[in-house]
């Protein structure tokens, strides 16, 4: 599989199921961040396989930033890098990820279209130097990108659901509202409560707690923005908690 034809495969994939309506640049880079713990903790134990796996899960990642800032990326090295041992290498690569990451949670805030250099830095050229060093990792790993990406290709082609307003992914035959916890105060024939209802489930209740201190951190960002985020922000701590609970 060359890089091209998973890059397109993994653009069709993610525009069926919904990823490019209802998510967001930054939320994809906030993944690649995520998948980077993963990947620098398999560095720690020497785990290469598991790292080949983490790199190809990255590369879908920045494919789909990639995709949603109109931006063109190769499989190309990061130029005038001497070879760096694979933790090294990681960590190059999770600073430009991270880097990435802040320019792209910037450019949204504000409402600009990161389509070069600006006053929030090179978004594009970013996202080329940071999928630049995820190259570099996989080569120090023994690996070529290509092969990280046509293994992360077969783990994800076959898994179904889509995206929802919100961000949240429902796999096929799930409803969103599966993991409730349940009613929050679970008195049937209460006042104004008719009897044998729920009222408020305890995921709602725990996302309502959240969401004023979720604002008072966004107060500042275009309306839009923080509204959508806030609302992701919150039922995100309610579903942390809910499994924090089942424990």
């Amino acid at each position: 599989m060359t890089f091209e034809e998973f890059k397109a495969s993994v653009e069709q994939w993610a525009q069926d199921r919904g990823i490019y309506e209802h998510s967001t640049a930054l939320a994809q880079c906030l993944k690649a961040v995520s998948e980077l713990g993963e990947l620098a903790d398999h560095a720690i134990k020497g785990d290469r396989d598991a790292m080949k796996d983490d790199i190809g899960d990255i590369a879908v990642c920045l494919v789909n930033v990639a995709r949603m800032e109109g931006v063109g990326i190769g499989a190309g090295r990061v130029n005038n890098h001497d070879r760096l041992p694979k933790e090294v290498a990681v960590a190059s690569c999770a600073k430009a990820i991270s880097d990435l990451t802040l320019m792209a949670g910037i450019y949204q805030a504000k409402g600009c279209a990161p389509t070069g250099i600006g006053a929030y830095g090179d978004l594009p050229g970013q996202l080329r130097y940071a999928f630049g060093h995820l190259v570099m990792i996989a080569d120090e790993c023994g690996f070529t990108i290509e092969e990280c990406c046509e293994h992360a290709w077969r783990e994800i082609k076959d898994r179904k659901g889509r995206m929802v307003p919100g961000g949240a992914f429902v796999k096929e035959g799930e409803e969103m509202s599966n993991n409730t916890g349940g009613p929050a105060f679970p008195e049937s024939g209460a006042r104004g409560m008719a009897a044998g209802g729920e009222g408020m489930s305890l995921r709602d209740y725990f996302a309502a707690k959240a969401v004023s201190a979720v604002w008072n951190r966004l107060s500042d960002m275009p309306l839009d923005y923080a509204a959508d985020f806030t609302a992701e922000a919150a039922y995100k701590i309610a579903d942390a908690m809910l499994k924090e609970r089942e424990k």
